[in-house]
């Protein structure tokens, strides 16, 4: 199938809305008299805003846009506030200091093995995982000082690591059909 893009998976998430009875009843209504499902108008407004696999075309991804941002969705957030995690999201460093962090929890996880088994461990094992851990570091150090030039009032290296755990944890349970 040359040429053909193949669709990732499909799963069913939950988000939670706040609707009164009367928003709730003018939605459903609305969607009904149009043939079409409130999950449906929803799962077409995120694609379409995201650009992602299922968007509707480019004027519908370009008004979807334009809605999110008239409503004002992140418009308090400039460049020169943005949390680590925003900021990593937004230059498009978040993947990659995903996978340094990735690396240096299993570099990690096997020095304290060899520490606890060192007749597994061949010579000077021990002081490359170090080192290949003191790069991660390194990486992480480098990202991080990108984020506190561009960045007024930074989070601390701590407090944004934190953040970027905590969201590739969100990530992962909303992968397992956690609720949104």
């Amino acid at each position: 199938m040359k040429g053909r893009h193949i669709m990732t998976e499909l799963k069913q998430r939950q988000f939670i809305l706040e609707l009164s009875d009367k928003e709730t009843k003018a939605f459903i209504d609305k969607c009904t008299q149009d043939g079409t499902t409130p999950a449906e108008v929803l799962e077409g407004f995120i694609c379409d805003l995201t650009g992602a696999e299922r968007t509707r075309g480019s004027d519908e991804r370009m008004f979807a846009k334009q809605y999110y941002d008239r409503c004002g969705y992140g418009m308090f957030f400039t460049d020169e506030y943005h949390t680590f995690t925003q900021w990593l999201l937004n230059s498009f460093e978040f993947e990659n200091l995903a996978a340094i962090l990735d690396d240096k929890k299993t570099l990690e996880e096997e020095v304290t093995f060899l520490t606890k088994h060192p007749e597994k461990a061949d010579k000077g094992e021990i002081e490359s995982l170090n080192n290949d851990i003191a790069d991660c570091n390194k990486q992480i150090a480098e990202i991080y000082k990108e984020y506190q030039e561009a960045t007024n009032k930074p989070d601390t290296l701590e407090e944004g690591l934190k953040g970027v755990v905590d969201y590739l944890a969100y990530i992962e349970r909303i992968k397992e059909g956690g609720t949104i």
